[in-house]
């Protein structure tokens, strides 16, 4: 009995409080100091494939396949996750992170393809990717969008579309 006088006695409600205060700002900072510390970069890619492997729920399973894909820059974990639509979301962010237009090529759903390629050119500036998109609108744009970038008269060349074509050439002399 003695011995549970002195544990109850020894905490006082004002320490408790200021306890659990100094807990909490040592957590807070902690969380500060390790915010951009990202535990995959610590880990090598089978083993955090094996983590994912185990997760039950294949929503959360594909989230993890998509998390890890872009942590590591690597397009061959995307082909592990099983939504489709959410495969080639993981290929686009992969894509645009290496800058890599040949990942798009992965991509079954044509719009979402030409949407990564866009992706890219907006990274890289490099008008030969626009050549694999299949809508010729997004493809005009493509060209117009990297001509005004660049400053260069000659990529309007490629638009196939005379208004398009004009409005690249004036907005890019407009520019220079």
């Amino acid at each position: 009995m003695q011995k549970i006088k002195y544990l109850r006695g020894f905490i006082q409600p004002p320490l408790l409080i200021i306890l659990i205060l100094f807990i909490s700002i040592a957590v807070g900072i902690s969380y500060k100091v390790f915010k951009g510390y990202n535990i995959l970069d610590t880990i090598d890619i089978s083993e955090a494939i094996k983590e994912c492997y185990k997760i039950q729920d294949q929503t959360d399973k594909d989230h993890c396949y998509n998390y890890v894909a872009q942590t590591k820059k690597d397009p061959s974990i995307c082909d592990k996750i099983q939504d489709q639509t959410y495969k080639d979301g993981c290929y686009i962010s992969v894509a645009q992170t290496k800058e890599d237009s040949s990942i798009c090529d992965k991509i079954q759903d044509q719009d979402r393809k030409d949407y990564c390629y866009l992706g890219v050119v907006a990274i890289k500036k490099d008008p030969s990717i626009c050549d694999k998109i299949q809508d010729q609108t997004d493809e005009d744009n493509c060209y117009i969008y990297v001509a005004q970038v660049k400053q260069d008269l000659s990529i309007c060349d490629k638009i196939q579309y005379q208004a398009d074509r004009d409005y690249c050439v004036k907005s890019v002399k407009l520019n220079d």
